[in-house]
């Protein structure tokens, strides 16, 4: 009998295969291409403060070529990042067709405006607006294939982030467009227009998703050519686009971003007014408490409390976390224990939020013989979840707000956890493990963004703003060295790579 996700799993490799077929990969946030004979789906459980979780999250590079193993991997393992150079070059020929497409246009527009510059005949004048639309949805397609399908589900969240300050002045900013794809996400629409390549008229498609046919007609309207082909009036064709959102991390971070941050956002200007004009500091008063109405509770007992939203949450996170910069790489784990004398009851690392293990496994292999113990730990319910074994790592429950069991540690390791809670919950985290460190021994290693002093890029700005939502923060080294001093700590090193802002905070006992 076959299982439902492996159905879903053959599922997603066919639409996959179809986005190629329409001549784009399915290209990944730093505009990688899946390749279709390599995709698996991994249904994991994502933040460490919600019930079932993998607190295993990072913001998502920009760079590198994404594609999934069909290999039999644990559930627990991310999945690889690999260049797939063929991919790419299929990707390359369709922004290539693009340009030359945009590039005719565009004298086609000049050809237009010439003929009439001072637009004095209104036929002319016609005939220039209709070539400037024309021009408009060009650049808007070629846009489209330079992002590919997973960037363009990706570049919502974004928008919904940056469109906080235009909410702020009263602008518009969100796309029309972006409400009607997520009401026809909800509908069904995106699932029932064939996923082979053939057409559907809209007369059928209204019928089997119970919507009437003239309202299916103009919440179309907008996504075409974007998501979806009308080769002929009203008859449609799934685009590579369109097809991406059969993917559910992506489809269900598009409508976390939609359901979650969007109303958020809009509700930031009176959150301030009542609030004052300062940074959000509570994990139960926050932007997001105030939008949705949480009546106490903080987001992550609020969305604990209802399944469907608890899945979308946590189905978007795997979406992150399936292009996450992989942190222990920027440590040089293997050559500092080297440099001390370890035996089989040395604790090499402590995994402090760990989830699934992701971490854990991976710094047991870079450290390769190394005798000593790596301890995963996490809270009940995330352990509870955590079924599988993990070869050279001991698993423990625990809650980071509470004191630190294990005592004198060669490192203390916490990823992607911090930047989740405000300043006070921070140190309170913080203090917990510097009382369990010992002086000489013992160092702290904290892998998040490190938001540059200055001149911070899109990516480190929206992933800020969208914790600013409740109450958390991405943090600059000055931050970060505050934060480490008043929990008795000092920063030693800030590790980083080369085109990302994900880091690696090192810190010792004061």
């Amino acid at each position: 009998m076959v299982s439902k996700k492996s159905k879903i799993g053959q599922q997603f490799r066919g639409i996959v295969r179809r986005t190629v077929e329409l001549g784009l990969g399915a290209t990944g946030y730093g505009c990688g291409p899946f390749r279709p004979a390599a995709v698996k789906l991994r249904f994991v459980k994502c933040h460490p403060h919600l019930p079932t979780a993998n607190p295993h999250l990072t913001h998502m590079s920009r760079g590198g070529l994404l594609r999934y193993n069909t290999q039999h991997r644990p559930r627990s393992q991310p999945p690889p990042l690999a260049m797939d150079p063929a991919m790419l070059q299929k990707q390359n020929a369709a922004i290539k067709s693009d340009l030359a497409e945009l590039n005719a246009m565009v004298e086609n527009y000049f050809s237009v405006f010439e003929s009439n510059p001072t637009l004095s005949d209104p036929s002319q004048a016609g005939a220039v607006a209709r070539s400037h639309v024309e021009l408009m949805d060009c650049v808007k397609k070629m846009k489209s294939t330079v992002y590919g399908p997973v960037n363009n589900v990706l570049a919502h969240f974004e928008e919904v982030c940056l469109s906080i300050v235009s909410i702020c002045l009263k602008r518009h900013c969100v796309d029309d467009w972006i409400g009607c794809l997520r009401a026809l996400l909800e509908a069904g629409v995106f699932e029932t227009i064939p996923l082979d390549g053939s057409s559907i008229p809209a007369k059928e498609l209204a019928e089997k998703t119970n919507i009437e046919e003239r309202l299916l007609i103009r919440l179309m309207r907008p996504l075409i050519p974007t998501y979806f082909e009308e080769k002929e009036p009203h008859v449609y064709n799934q685009t590579a686009n369109s097809l991406i959102y059969q993917f559910p991390p992506l489809r269900q971070g598009f409508r976390m971003m939609f359901d979650e941050y969007a109303p958020t956002n809009y509700a930031l200007t009176a959150y301030f007014k009542q609030n004052g004009y300062k940074e959000p500091s509570s994990t139960l008063n926050n932007p997001y408490t105030f939008a949705h109405r949480t009546n106490g509770l903080s987001m992550w007992e609020y969305i604990s409390k209802d399944p469907e939203r608890l899945a979308a949450f946590n189905a978007a996170m795997q979406a992150q976390s399936a292009q996450t910069v992989q942190s222990y790489a920027m440590f040089p784990f293997q050559e500092e224990y080297q440099k001390v004398g370890t035996t089989d009851d040395t604790v090499l690392l402590v995994d402090i939020g760990g989830g699934q293990g992701q971490a854990s496994k991976a710094i047991r292999k870079l450290v390769g013989d190394t005798k000593g113990r790596i301890i995963l730990q996490d809270r009940e319910e995330v352990m509870r979840d955590n079924a599988e074994e993990i070869e050279g790592v001991e698993k423990m429950t625990y809650d980071f707000f509470t004191p630190q069991p294990v005592k004198g540690a060669q490192i203390y390791y916490i990823r992607r956890c911090l930047h989740d809670w405000p300043d006070n919950d921070c140190v309170k985290i913080l203090s917990n493990i510097a009382a369990a460190m010992e002086r000489g021994i013992s160092r702290l290693l904290i892998a998040e963004i490190v938001v540059p002093p200055g001149g911070a890029d899109v990516e480190a700005a929206w992933m800020d703003l969208t914790m600013l939502m409740f109450a958390g923060k991405e943090r600059s080294k000055a931050q970060w060295g505050e934060l480490l001093e008043r929990s008795g700590l000092s920063l030693v090193k800030v590790h980083s790579a080369e085109g990302t802002n994900f880091s690696v905070v090192e810190a010792v006992l004061k």
